[in-house]
């Protein structure tokens, strides 16, 4: 079967047959990519017997984000109704990744991932100027000394890093 384009823009795959009969997992703009390609090969000088062994029971695992051409055809694979665990298996990644894509995608209507917010400062930005205006109050106080009365929650070299982004070194 082969797969239309999607909005967006998103470059998509045609998919051949089965790996078993063609030989070929899938085919990529007129690339094709043999299915063996990703089992690793036995380069150990003691040989171990191939079966049952986790390399060749399960197919590889992919870590990360989906590229834009995963996410398209993830889209086009679903609309084309194959389930989640065969699209984990071709794009090599875990089904949940493929489910959780497509259900934000549903929910949004965006392929787009949106920035994380990242983890919340230690010192806020009042905390900094009480900082600044204690600092400059009693110049004669050590940072430990400031440190204890305004931020005892933060380290030192955090309240250090704070007063140096306002030029003030202690």
């Amino acid at each position: 079967m082969t797969v239309a384009a999607v909005p967006g823009s998103l470059v998509l795959a045609g998919i051949l047959g089965s790996p078993a009969s063609t030989g070929f997992l899938v085919k990529v703009l007129g690339q094709k990519y043999p299915t063996d390609r990703w089992l690793p090969s036995n380069t150990s000088k003691n040989p171990t017997s191939p079966i049952n062994h986790p390399s060749t029971t399960m197919p590889p695992q992919k870590t990360g984000y989906l590229t834009e051409f995963e996410k398209g055809r993830v889209v086009a694979l679903r609309k084309k109704e194959i389930s989640f665990s065969e699209i984990g298996e071709l794009l090599h990644c875990p089904k949940s990744t493929v489910q959780t894509f497509h259900n934000r995608f549903q929910k949004r209507g965006d392929a787009n991932t949106l920035p994380n917010p990242g983890r919340a400062k230690i010192i806020t930005t009042r905390t900094c100027r009480h900082l600044v205006r204690e600092s400059k109050k009693a110049r004669h106080q050590t940072l430990s000394e400031l440190r204890n009365d305004v931020a005892p929650h933060a380290s030192l070299d955090t309240v250090k890093r704070a007063l140096a982004s306002v030029n003030i070194k202690k």
